[in-house]
C-alpha cells in the first residue's frame, strides 16, 4: 500500500477531497521482522504502527471538515474564522448571503470538502445578552441557512457551525 503524496482532505488535480482511510495512512497490515523483533519500549512495533493507523482512520470519520465563526458587523455576516483539517480552506471558501435579520445563508463550492456524512451543526451562539439566544439549521446542497434569534425574536447574532463537508 502506497501512500499518496497529497493531503487526503484537500485532494490533488486527480482525486476529490477524502477522508483518510488505512490505505491512505500507509496499511494497517505492518509486521515486526521474524528475527529481530523490534523492543515495544524503545522501538516502534507493527501492533503500534496498525493501531495507530486505525485510529486515525477511524477519528477522521467523525471529524468536522470545517468549523466556522460568523460574525455580525453593522448587520453584516462575514466569516471571521476557519479550523479545518485542509489548509484550503479558508475564511474566502465561504459565501455569505444576509437574507434578512437573523437569516444568514452560507455556501462553499461542492468539491472543497469530503462528502458529508451527517448534516452540520449549531448553530452554536457566542453573545454576552441575558436574553435567551437560539437558532436552527437548515441545510442545503452545499450549504446551509441558519435562523437566529434572541428571545423569540429574530436577531444578529455570532455564532459557530460545524460543518461535516460538502
Amino acid at each position: 500500500m502506497t501512500a499518496p503524496d497529497f493531503l487526503t482532505w484537500t485532494g490533488d488535480e486527480d482525486n476529490a477531497p477524502r477522508r483518510p482511510s488505512t490505505d491512505d495512512l500507509g496499511g494497517d497490515q505492518k509486521q515486526n521482522h521474524a528475527r529481530y523483533l523490534p523492543n515495544p519500549t524503545t522501538q516502534p512495533t507493527a501492533e503500534g504502527w496498525n493501531q495507530q493507523v486505525k485510529q486515525i482512520a477511524a477519528h477522521s470519520q467523525v471529524v468536522d471538515a470545517a468549523r466556522i465563526d460568523v460574525d455580525f458587523t453593522a448587520g453584516v455576516p462575514a466569516v471571521v474564522a476557519v479550523a479545518s483539517p485542509s489548509p484550503s480552506i479558508t475564511t474566502d471558501s465561504f459565501e455569505l448571503t444576509d437574507e434578512g435579520t437573523g437569516i444568514v445563508l452560507i455556501e462553499w463550492e461542492p468539491d472543497l470538502m469530503p462528502p458529508a456524512q451527517i448534516a452540520p451543526r449549531g448553530p452554536f451562539i457566542r453573545s454576552a445578552l441575558t436574553t435567551r439566544c437560539e437558532g436552527h439549521i437548515e441545510p442545503v446542497t452545499n450549504g446551509v441557512r441558519v435562523r437566529l434569534f434572541s428571545n423569540g425574536t429574530v436577531a444578529d447574532l455570532n455564532f459557530s457551525i460545524d460543518i461535516h463537508g460538502s
